[in-house]
């Protein structure tokens, strides 16, 4: 009985798609003829839908229809779709070029530094991080991440009028953040030179003026930070040339390229003494942090590069890591914590930490000097209900590991837990620990 169906359900199956695919051919067929005669063309393979009910700023490769296109990516052919992607980095960096000009020119409209020229600046740097990440969602979480840390940087730079003049990458990568630092730094000097000019006095920069940015890979900097500094240098071309003009066709006072370099080499090993008066760790655990600036005992590598701030984001945040961060550089004697942010991205949080050098200090007194892991933000504006909710949900983990019949928490979670219950906000959520 089997044996003689099978070929009527195999006539039945061939017909069914002949219907199927003759609805789809003549579905397609109408879409484009309906796109081909209400549209105008903006480029090779490319047309603005005109259709009702459609916005004209929606994207339609001509050579598949709108629905098949929204449908699915695999109908369209690969080589179509690498000239997609090259016309989208030829606009992106375009809107890179115009936002660079656009902040320039508004910083350059204002004679004396204002409350709001760290918002124009980051505005940059969030422009950047567009440019370079991939796609939206890519964006997103960079951002989210990196903004604060950002934030962090460009707040110290503001305030110490001037001491911050360089800051170096380490461990760049593809060279995102340093290339979003070089932008702001651009975008700062403009102003700087127009205030020069006006006032007949020496240049000051409202920012930090030079950015490195270092990696051991030759790989990630060569197809990233290079690559990436090479698109940006060409788009910006026109107006680094003397006599360049702005968008509107006016003369523009920048001349300069980036302010940016990329060096190869090993942690701090790049980097010459007093070259680099801020050092920017992210993306790196505590221990390869710690190996980094400390490795040498005799003469630790930030010791030799003589650098006065550091800018730390370790990828993992638990609080028995963030100790062992906080009480190296603090007990050191050389460093102190002076301002921190935090964000919550895909599950984890992100805790980014500012330290300065504290010239001519001795061994740490903790009970005067030490400073939790939260000492700042746990009170800031913008990063305390995130804190809150970091405290609340690592206190649900160590409760989990202290209740266990033999009690695995390490020394650093047990001070952090002391710290914890000596603040009236979370000791109602600690009642479950009783310090020996």
């Amino acid at each position: 009985m089997a044996l003689a169906l099978r070929p009527i359900l195999a006539a039945a199956r061939t017909d069914h798609g002949r219907r199927i695919r003759g609805a789809w051919s003549g579905r397609t067929q109408q879409h484009q003829s309906t796109c081909r005669d209400a549209s105008t063309s903006i480029g090779a393979g490319w047309h603005v839908a005109a259709t009702a009910g459609q916005p004209r700023s929606m994207l339609i490769p001509a050579f598949a229809s709108p629905h098949s296109y929204r449908q699915s990516r695999k109908v369209l052919p690969t080589a179509r779709i690498k000239h997609h992607s090259r016309s989208y980095n030829v606009n992106r960096y375009e809107r890179f070029r115009q936002c660079l000009l656009s902040a320039s020119e508004e910083l350059q409209s204002q004679p004396a530094a204002q409350s709001n020229d760290k918002t124009k600046l980051l505005d940059v740097g969030r422009s950047t991080f567009d440019v370079l990440a991939t796609n939206r969602r890519t964006y997103n979480r960079i951002w989210t991440r990196m903004g604060p840390l950002l934030d962090l940087i460009v707040d110290c730079s503001v305030k110490s009028r001037g001491e911050m003049k360089s800051v170096a990458d380490v461990g760049c990568d593809h060279g995102m953040l340093a290339l979003s630092l070089a932008g702001m730094a651009w975008v700062a000097a403009q102003k700087g030179n127009v205030h020069a000019e006006q006032s007949g006095e020496e240049e000051s920069n409202l920012i930090f003026s030079r950015v490195i940015g270092t990696d051991v890979s030759e790989r990630a900097l060569g197809d990233g930070g290079l690559a990436s500094l090479e698109r940006m240098t060409e788009t910006l071309a026109p107006i680094l040339q003397e006599g360049g003009n702005d968008m509107d066709g006016k003369p523009h006072s920048g001349s300069v390229p980036l302010p940016i370099e990329f060096r190869l080499g090993c942690g701090l090993d790049p980097l010459q003494p007093g070259e680099a008066d801020a050092i920017v760790l992210a993306g790196l655990g505590v221990h390869t942090m710690l190996d980094i600036l400390l490795s040498n005992e005799q003469l630790p590598p930030v010791e030799r590069v003589q650098t006065q701030y550091l800018f730390l984001q370790p990828t993992n945040s638990r609080p028995k890591h963030m100790m062992i961060l906080y009480e190296r550089l603090q007990a050191s004697g050389g460093w102190i914590l002076q301002d921190e942010r935090i964000a919550f991205v895909g599950g984890r949080w992100y805790i980014s930490a500012r330290f300065d050098r504290r010239e001519g200090a001795t061994a740490l007194e903790p009970e005067k000097l030490f400073r939790f892991p939260g000492h700042f933000v746990a009170h800031h504006s913008v990063g305390g209900d995130a804190y809150d909710e970091y405290v609340n949900h690592h206190l649900q983990w160590l409760k989990e590991d202290y209740e266990r019949p033999q009690c695995s928490l390490e020394d650093e979670d047990l001070r952090w837990l002391q710290f914890i219950i000596s603040s009236d906000r979370w000791r109602s959520q600690a009642g479950w620990f009783a310090p020996q």
